[in-house]
C-alpha cells in the first residue's frame, strides 16, 4: 500500500482468481455465463470481471478488477497465460 498508495485485495485475490467468492464476505452483483460460472459480483469494493475462462481447468484466464473510491478509480487487469499444479506452495 506505502508505494502505490492503495491495497490490493490479497485476501479475496486468492479465491477470486480461482473463480470463487469469498463465502465468509457479502456479495452483490452476481452474474454468472451460459455455463453457469461466475461472470462478475461485487465484493469488498471491488468489481469483479472474469472476462475469460480456460475452457480445460475451469479457470479464469482474465480477470478485471475496478474499485471506486474518493473519486478515484484503480483497475487492475490480471491475465493468467498458464496455469499448473503446485504441490509445494505453503499455506498462507
Amino acid at each position: 500500500q506505502q508505494s502505490v498508495g492503495w491495497s490490493l485485495p490479497l485476501n479475496g485475490l486468492r479465491q477470486w482468481v480461482r473463480g470463487e467468492l469469498i463465502a465468509s464476505e457479502p456479495v452483490t452483483l452476481v452474474e454468472r455465463d451460459e455455463a453457469g460460472r461466475l461472470s462478475q459480483f461485487y465484493q469488498q469494493g471491488w468489481l469483479v470481471e472474469i472476462r475469460r475462462w480456460d475452457e480445460t481447468l475451469s479457470l479464469p484466464n482474465k480477470l478485471f478488477l475496478t474499485y471506486d473510491q474518493f473519486d478515484s478509480e484503480i483497475d487492475v487487469r490480471l491475465v493468467v497465460q498458464n496455469w499448473r499444479e503446485l504441490d509445494d506452495v505453503a499455506q498462507y
